[in-house]
């Protein structure tokens, strides 16, 4: 019997028990609340495989509430007994996802800023630690949070045209999660990842494909084609050889999590709140607007 998930998953998803288009045609809805950040669908072609969008206008920024909704739903899919893959992409072409949402880390209550990387933990080790088959379709920029959880993935088909994808938090003075850089190493090599999570490099496509941090590069138009024509491959390995080699590989790392997750989240929340880091996301806040603003009409 293949487990729905890694054993020591499990004490983080527990939280989520106490918290109350744009495919194509092979897809239908299974969720409709039009009041989540993701949407869920499943495939009509590949029964074993669900569709997870991300739907959080305009550029999918990551905010407790989207990142409670992408924990949630991979926890759904999970329960389903016939899902046995899951493709991870966005609602707007060109805009995978632009990380985390700045005003959620800048003049927050202590608390507040705790709540979001706690959160931040849990929806990364969800996809991380899922037994599910998980194929990240990157249709645009993956910036910060956006290509951490595409490097959570088991396979990443990104789009070929001018997209960007990189760990960037260091740029405001906020040091990468270890288990980010660890996985940067596991993909890259350690010498290219010390240098990306050090320097905040964006990648293009072409050069994430050199490096390692995706699988393929396709057209815009072809990258959530392309990721299910993938998906066969890895369905046709019997699940409990496949998820014992996955948990093998990947339980070292969600134990270390695991073991220092509360101290992590005091930690970091506790450097967020620094007058000089409230400095630079304002700073890199008034950047943005001030971008967008001179964006032609």
């Amino acid at each position: 019997m293949v487990p729905h998930q890694f054993s020591r998953c499990h004490s983080i998803l527990k939280m989520l028990e106490r918290s109350t288009s744009t495919t194509n045609s092979f897809t239908r809805k299974l969720s409709s609340d039009s009041s989540s950040y993701v949407s869920v669908q499943d495939d009509e072609e590949i029964k074993e495989l669900a569709i997870l969008t991300l739907q959080k206008k305009p550029i999918n920024t990551f905010c407790p509430n989207l990142l409670r909704d992408f924990t949630i739903a991979i926890k759904n899919i999970e329960q389903d007994k016939i899902k046995r893959a899951v493709i991870i992409t966005s609602a707007f072409p060109g805009r995978f996802s632009a990380g985390l949402v700045l005003p959620s880390l800048l003049g927050k209550t202590l608390e507040e800023v705790k709540e979001l990387w706690r959160w931040l933990q849990a929806s990364w080790l969800s996809v991380y630690g899922t037994r599910l088959v998980t194929i990240a379709a990157i249709n645009g920029h993956a910036i910060a949070a956006g290509t951490a959880f595409a490097i959570g993935c088991d396979y990443r088909i990104m789009a070929e045209e001018d997209y960007l994808a990189g760990l960037t938090v260091i740029r405001m003075g906020i040091p990468v999660p270890f288990w980010l850089s660890t996985q940067m190493a596991n993909l890259l090599g350690k010498q290219e990842a010390a240098k990306a999570v050090q320097l905040g490099t964006l990648f293009t496509s072409h050069q994430a494909l050199e490096n390692g941090l995706v699988d393929e590069i396709v057209p815009l138009n072809r990258v959530f084609e392309k990721a299910r024509q993938e998906v066969p491959r890895w369905l046709d390995i019997p699940d409990h050889a496949r998820v014992a080699i996955k948990q093998d590989l990947r339980q070292s790392l969600i134990d270390r999590v695991n073991e220092v997750k509360d101290v992590e989240v005091d930690q970091n929340a506790a450097l967020v709140m620094q007058p000089n880091i409230q400095q630079n996301i304002a700073r890199a806040l008034k950047r943005l607007k001030e971008r967008k603003n001179n964006k032609p009409s």
